[in-house]
């Protein structure tokens, strides 16, 4: 598979689960909507006031796990939440999860339908590590794809 299908796979997503720790060393996770960009950085919304955005201010070492319990794949990922300042990139960020949400369920029902633009930080996660799990496969030996980094590929 190629990056593109990777992008595909995950964009076609946009519901995750982010791990993250507390200034106490305690797991702290939460369920969030996100998109992804084409070098497979995710972004996502949290309210000013939330545990998140405390969390990660404190640091920024996150994992984001997406499961597809129909398709039996799974994407796992290991890097960096970074707050994103360019106001043009959180207003697209905001719009975009906005869309992706309500297709189904109308605006009205979206968490972030109800954030205000200037209340709200819009986090970029940029993966370290990225596997993505493909559980329909019968040789355990195929269910794992390294995604990021790339695996090298060894000349004989």
């Amino acid at each position: 598979m190629t990056k593109e299908d990777f992008y595909n796979l995950l964009s076609s997503h946009n519901v995750a689960v982010i791990s993250i720790i507390s200034p106490e060393n305690t797991p702290y996770g939460a369920c969030l909507y996100y998109i992804i960009d084409h070098n497979l950085n995710f972004f996502f919304l949290t309210k000013f006031n939330t545990k998140k955005a405390e969390y990660l201010h404190k640091n920024n070492n996150i994992a984001v796990t997406i499961v597809d319990p129909i398709a039996h794949i799974t994407f796992q990922a290991l890097g960096a939440a970074v707050t994103v300042d360019d106001p043009e990139m959180h207003v697209y960020v905001m719009k975009r999860i906005s869309e992706l949400v309500s297709k189904d369920k109308g605006p009205a029902q979206t968490p972030s339908s109800k954030l205000p633009t200037d209340g709200a930080f819009v986090f970029k996660v940029i993966p370290t590590w990225l596997r993505y799990g493909d559980f329909t496969k019968t040789d355990p030996e195929e269910i794992f794809t390294q995604v990021i980094p790339e695996p090298t590929q060894e000349k004989v």
